[in-house]
């Protein structure tokens, strides 16, 4: 028992114009009917991107302080602090700030 070949499918991205019109079932100067619309639109659902998850002011902030670097600028300034530099220290968390 042998299976025909199968005959590979190449996405409607890679083809050219002409041809992914054509395999979209498409016309390339009106676009779909509004009936092939409403077809399309039930079986697929609407042609929207997933709302972004939106976060607040204060989170985006404290975001901005979870990187090793920011850890490694604070222990420098405390550090820094510690042995009675007070303007390194200062300066260093300018740049933290100011980042």
């Amino acid at each position: 028992m042998t299976h025909p070949p199968s005959t590979p499918t190449i996405p409607w991205h890679a083809l050219e114009a002409g041809a992914a019109i054509e395999q979209l079932r498409s016309d390339g100067t009106d676009g779909l009917s509004t009936h092939e619309v409403a077809i399309r639109s039930a079986e697929y659902g609407p042609n929207a991107l997933p709302e972004a998850v939106r976060r607040s002011a204060f989170v985006l902030l404290l975001r901005q302080f979870m990187s090793p670097l920011i850890y490694i600028l604070f222990i420098a300034a405390g550090l820094a602090g510690a042995m009675g530099h007070w303007g390194d220290a200062t300066v260093i968390l300018g740049v933290v700030v100011a980042n």
